[in-house]
């Protein structure tokens, strides 16, 4: 929303960095664009503890508040939120995806319906 930051108890505004800043930029010019994504992927053997993949992954979010960032509009230019990590943001999702009915050539392939992009990074709306 321009010039509306929808600000919560603990948040903070501050400005973005350059780089920040001309990635936003960008982000106006191509809304769909995916040029500076990283994507990654993990192969996982054994018994996978999901709770405590969970709670690493918001261990994460908790420390590095460069991941609970947004970037809403306001007068025309990018602010960065700083958001909280709490119960309306919510936790970081894992979404699992069991290939094991799957031959095994196709297990080992990229799997491109299973991966999604992380769009609101850059975005006005919350993380996640």
């Amino acid at each position: 929303d321009e010039g509306s930051t929808h600000m919560r108890v603990g948040e903070r505004v501050c400005a973005p960095s350059f780089a920040q800043e001309r990635l936003w930029f960008l982000t106006q010019l191509d809304p769909e664009g995916f040029a500076y994504n990283v994507p990654g992927a993990s192969r996982l053997r054994g018994r996978l503890q999901i709770e405590a993949l969970s709670f690493a992954f918001r261990e994460i979010v908790r420390r590095h508040e460069s991941l609970r960032a947004t970037f809403p509009a306001r007068d025309g230019r990018p602010v960065q939120l700083i958001r909280t990590l709490d119960e309306q943001i919510g936790e970081p999702r894992i979404k699992l995806v069991d290939l094991s009915a799957q031959p095994a050539v196709q297990r080992a392939a990229p799997q491109p319906d299973h991966c999604g992009r992380v769009k609101e990074f850059y975005g006005a709306s919350r993380p996640g």
